[in-house]
């Protein structure tokens, strides 16, 4: 008899590796998503009568760490967190994890052992544990229970994602039950998705403006360009219902360059006239736009396609667009400067506005939100806090802008105050511009009345 004996144990390596390298991440080493779903179907048959939820985690921006940091760092995270599902679920065989995709990491654990407060603390404890990091992306953690088991994998894991993105809204770490009408909700900002280019090209998103009023002469001089879609049969769709939807996917910097450049034509119709010729008009500039856009480009561009004075188109801007990339950022504001815009600070005060911003960023007009007073009970410290943000303005040679102002004792206490600018429901509401242009031409303001409603006299806007 004659035997012929070969060693197979490298080609059952090879093979066993390859099987392992389709059911398995790279980078963490946990599930990925064919692995994960195929785990969890095995686990949720083999243990029928437990109570299961299905929990995702995703982190937003998560583009931005890698932008900033590099690959290196995104990895790192990705890693840790695959090392904590590891570590924390991996002895429990009724319980399934994995790397979905990117950001993304799905569990299938019991009911009756997640504690979804300690898991939400140890990926924050993660988060804050990455060394050079000057800013934390948020994180989302979706939940969602499972009702029939016999529901696929992949429809557990996109309502328990859909849970998690309602606190894209929001700003904040936390996580969130699935509901059922999360899913209309969801329906309703992909119709809003797929319409806006379409609504773009129509001319239903317009700019409405908002009179700016000089305190000392009580004269309009100026306008803030805010966005509003207006449907063809009249409807129109507040912003509270569609920009955060364009945030959360992205196209936030479509609908600011779009009311830049109505801002532009508008200012460029102005030209000679009689009336609006001094008039300048402020657009805002979002934190995602200085990461989509080249905005010197963009702006630069604009007042010479459209041959304005740039010193009449108003560049707003806040705090937060200076938090991940300060120097880049004040290099941009300083070669604007050069140019010829005119740079505002907005929402001064309603936010951790610092005194070292100021410091840094030479800019040419400070917008105060009157909202941070009206939310506290400590009115008499408010205003010192106030008289004091005028003062240091005065002395930096920074014009302010009062917004949110809606009541004539406000405006005689801002006068008092040394304030330069209102901007408010009292003097206006954001109008169509056809509107605007009836009602403030050469800068009038008619004086204000007052009706009686069933509360007593209240002060209403003139007509």
């Amino acid at each position: 008899m004659y035997f012929l004996i070969s060693d197979c144990t490298q080609d059952q390596k090879n093979m066993d590796l390859e099987h392992f390298g389709t059911m398995h991440d790279n980078l963490t080493g946990i599930y990925n998503k064919y692995g994960f779903y195929r785990q969890a179907r095995r686990v949720m048959e083999e243990n029928p009568g437990i109570p299961y939820l299905m929990v995702c985690l995703n982190f937003s921006d998560f583009k931005l760490l890698n932008g900033l940091y590099g690959m290196t760092k995104g990895n790192e995270l990705l890693m840790r967190v695959g090392s904590m599902l590891r570590r924390h679920y991996g002895t429990d065989a009724r319980t399934a994890y994995g790397r979905i995709r990117a950001d993304r990491f799905a569990m299938l654990i019991p009911e009756v052992i997640f504690d979804p407060d300690a898991y939400l603390k140890t990926v924050e404890t993660i988060m804050h544990g990455l060394a050079a990091i000057h800013f934390d992306l948020q994180i989302a953690v979706g939940i969602c229970r499972v009702e029939d088991n016999r529901t696929p994998i992949s429809i557990l894991c996109d309502r328990a994602f859909l849970a998690a993105s309602v606190l894209k809204t929001q700003e904040s770490n936390g996580y969130v039950w699935y509901s059922e009408h999360m899913m209309s909700e969801k329906i309703r900002d992909r119709a809003i998705l797929s319409r806006f280019s379409d609504a773009l090209g129509r001319g239903e998103v317009q700019i409405y403006l908002q009179a700016q009023v000089a305190a000392d002469s009580r004269r309009v001089i100026g306008a803030e360009a805010l966005s509003r879609w207006v449907c063809d049969d009249g409807r129109v769709i507040p912003p509270a219902m569609f920009i955060p939807i364009l945030e959360e996917h992205g196209k936030i910097w479509q609908l600011d360059y779009h009311i830049w450049e109505l801002a532009c034509s508008l200012l460029k119709s102005w030209q000679g006239s009689e009336d609006f010729a001094d008039y300048s008009i402020s657009v805002n500039i979002s934190v995602k736009d200085i990461y989509y856009l080249d905005l010197y480009e963009v702006f630069t561009h604009l007042v010479d396609e459209y041959k304005i004075d740039p010193a009449k188109l108003e560049l707003e801007i806040t705090e937060t667009v200076f938090m991940d990339k300060p120097k880049e950022a004040i290099l941009l504001i300083q070669r604007l400067k050069e140019y010829g815009f005119r740079i505002a600070i907005d929402d001064f005060g309603s936010g951790y506005s610092s005194l070292s911003f100021l410091k840094d960023i030479q800019a040419d007009i400070l917008k105060i939100d009157m909202g941070f007073l009206r939310k506290t009970e400590h009115q008499e410290r408010s205003r010192i806090i106030l008289r004091s943000i005028v003062a240091l303005a005065r002395e930096l040679g920074m014009p302010t802008v009062v917004e949110g102002v809606e009541t004539s004792q406000q405006v005689h206490d801002l006068v008092k105050i040394g304030c330069d600018i209102f901007q408010g429901f009292y003097f206006s509401r954001p109008i169509p511009v056809a509107d605007f242009e009836t009602r403030f031409r050469a800068g009038e303001i008619q004086p204000l009345r007052r009706k009686s409603g069933a509360a007593g006299n209240v002060e209403e806007e003139a007509e």
